[in-house]
């Protein structure tokens, strides 16, 4: 899964979240790691 579906699915959730932004803070980090591990899925979150 590339990081821009990610970033619309995890980061647009986030009250912190401004469109165009492309950091990756650390929970972006820790649940993209989960999801590509198979430990949880985009549903979940």
């Amino acid at each position: 899964m590339e990081d821009e579906e990610l970033r619309q699915k995890i980061c647009t959730k986030c009250d912190f979240y401004k469109e165009g932004e492309k950091l990756q803070c650390n929970a972006f980090k820790v649940n993209k790691k989960l999801i590509e591990e198979g430990k949880i899925t985009l549903d979940e979150l």
